[in-house]
């Protein structure tokens, strides 16, 4: 699996890394992860997989340089990785050196 891609659109070029995302829940939950990457809409595509069956849940999604705010949907109920559940996760995806 490459970590980055380039795709040059409209002249312009954009780098582009796969971010990989965890959630600890109780087995056997639905969970969904939703930020300003897919304009806060969980959907199919960005839902969560308990892979080991152990409340730890995962996806890659391959994501822009830049910084990106998300949260995760855990049976139906927002969540983030912060301290203060009224604030947004953030994760800066930065180029790789050359």
């Amino acid at each position: 699996m490459r970590l980055s891609d380039k795709t040059i659109s409209g002249g312009s070029e954009r780098l582009w890394r796969w971010i990989k995302f965890e959630c600890h829940a109780e087995p056997g939950s639905v969970v969904f992860i939703a930020g300003t990457f897919n304009n806060w809409k969980p959907s199919g595509l960005h839902k969560l997989r308990d892979g080991n069956r152990d409340g730890t849940f995962g996806t890659l999604l391959k994501l822009s340089t830049g910084r990106h705010e998300y949260r995760f949907l855990v049976n139906g109920v927002w969540r983030s990785e912060s301290d203060d559940p009224t604030r947004n996760s953030v994760v800066n995806v930065v180029e790789r050196p050359a």
